[in-house]
């Protein structure tokens, strides 16, 4: 974190030359009031700028400490919760000291959460501890990793419970909602259903369930899908071949960070992690 507030200064320092240098001009203008004609203020008050600092990888960072992950042992989870009330904390002392808004965010870090992760494993140093809890396929990297380094390898998002974690919908609400009222942002709750058409009715009871017994404050419902690029057809789930024409010209649609997207985008690891991901048919 102190070495974040030390990249947040270089960067308001050559910000500050760029508009120095008049060469900000749509977000430095000052435009005129219509009435008296006067200059009002900036458009974009840059000395009010939020600086974010972002987390990955905490439950591989308590299952490195204590041998379990956030959903396997309570004192696991327990020291997540610490870790990030205390980076919580000193995160309002930073921004006193230094004289900047600085947030703590769970920033959707998708890339990074595969970079840190090949990062590791191709470092001698840190290799033989990422092994114990990187999330993926290990062996695809030690087949793969002299062709490139979109390996399909990741650390879990954020203060996520891992995707593919054997856990109750409920169970991981419980255990998750803690994390949203210490960061000041970037906060989703994943619901990955199933190939099932959910009942509407069941959907609302526990979407109002989620908004008055936990903390959380944005929740997401997501289906897989997929698209037949030849006839169009849309169907539920991951198929290999459109159910309606039989083309294998298919595309699949899925959910990442908050938005649904064509899974034809997405890096190895990305894909990885949908294999991965535990999927809830039933929300009773």
């Amino acid at each position: 974190m102190d070495t974040s507030v030390e990249i947040f200064k270089v960067k308001r320092e050559w910000m500050n030359q760029i508009i120095k240098n008049h060469r900000m001009p749509f977000a430095t203008q000052q435009p005129r009031d219509p009435i008296t004609d006067e200059k009002g203020s900036v458009a974009v008050g840059l000395e009010g700028l939020v600086y974010t600092i972002g987390v990955v990888g905490v439950n591989e960072m308590v299952q490195f400490h204590t041998g379990k992950q956030m959903h396997e042992s309570r004192e696991a989870w327990k020291l997540a919760v610490r870790a990030m009330t205390e980076m919580e904390i000193y995160a309002k002392k930073l921004s006193q000291q230094h004289g900047m808004t600085i947030a703590l965010a769970r920033t959707p870090a998708e890339t990074t959460a595969q970079r840190f992760a090949v990062s590791d494993l191709i470092h001698e140093e840190f290799r033989d501890y990422a092994e114990k809890v990187v999330k993926g396929d290990l062996d695809a990297v030690k087949r793969n990793v002299q062709k490139t380094r979109d390996l399909p390898v990741y650390y879990t998002n954020g203060t996520h419970l891992p995707p593919g974690a054997d856990v109750t919908i409920f169970e991981r609400a419980k255990l998750e909602h803690v994390f949203f009222p210490i960061v000041d942002g970037g906060n989703i709750f994943h619901i990955f259903m199933g190939e099932a058409t959910p009942d509407p009715q069941g959907l609302m009871d526990f979407g109002m369930r989620l908004a008055r017994e936990t903390q959380i404050g944005y929740f997401t419902f997501s289906r897989d899908m997929t698209v037949c690029l030849g006839c169009s057809q849309v169907s539920g789930g991951l198929e290999d071949k459109c159910p309606k024409c039989g083309s294998e010209d298919v595309d699949h649609i899925s959910r990442i960070t908050g938005y649904l997207q064509a899974v034809s985008g997405w890096n190895s690891a990305k894909r990885q992690e949908l294999k991965d991901r535990k999927r809830y048919n039933e929300l009773a």
